[in-house]
């Protein structure tokens, strides 16, 4: 049976953790105030803060500034990204099922994504247009066309058949 408690963070009745996330007096309160779903958004906020701080975990300094972190985020006025963070917004869902399938326009059968690259059409999965080797330059001049390819669709097809 789960426990229960009023999250802090989220100000409602959630799915407390099952263990104290942190040592000392700063997990413990975490663990008797904070929700599982609170904790998930703080581990992403902290991957965050890492990243955009270079951070190295195991530096004692970089320790203490996400502890303090973390302490003004659920038990302060919240901790705040970096003043040139941007998050990034993406237009594709990470699952999709088959009515936003169509709603992207996103290939369902490998052999489609093979026939996007030779076309050289948007790439859904990657979210960037795909540039056949004809048109990838290097140092601004064109590859020589004497480099041998075999395209997608003949890679697939030699991999899984027709």
């Amino acid at each position: 049976m789960s426990r229960t408690v009023h999250c802090i963070k989220l100000q409602r009745e959630s799915e407390g953790l099952e263990r104290v996330p942190y040592p000392g007096e700063l997990g413990q309160r975490i663990f008797d105030n904070v929700s599982k779903e609170a904790w998930q958004e703080w581990l992403r906020f902290q991957t965050m803060l890492i990243n955009e701080h270079r951070l190295t975990p195991v530096d004692p300094k970089a320790r203490q500034f996400l502890e303090q972190q973390m302490e003004q985020y659920f038990f302060g006025e919240g901790a705040k990204p970096p003043p040139d963070y941007t998050t990034r917004v993406t237009n594709t869902p990470t699952r999709l099922d088959s009515s936003s399938q169509a709603r992207f326009n996103t290939p369902s059968h490998p052999g489609q994504v093979a026939q996007s690259v030779e076309q050289g059409t948007e790439n859904p999965r990657v979210g960037s247009s795909i540039l056949s080797l004809a048109t990838i330059q290097i140092n601004g001049l064109p590859l020589p066309a004497s480099i041998p390819t075999v395209s997608a669709t003949d890679r697939y097809q030699a991999n899984y058949g027709s």
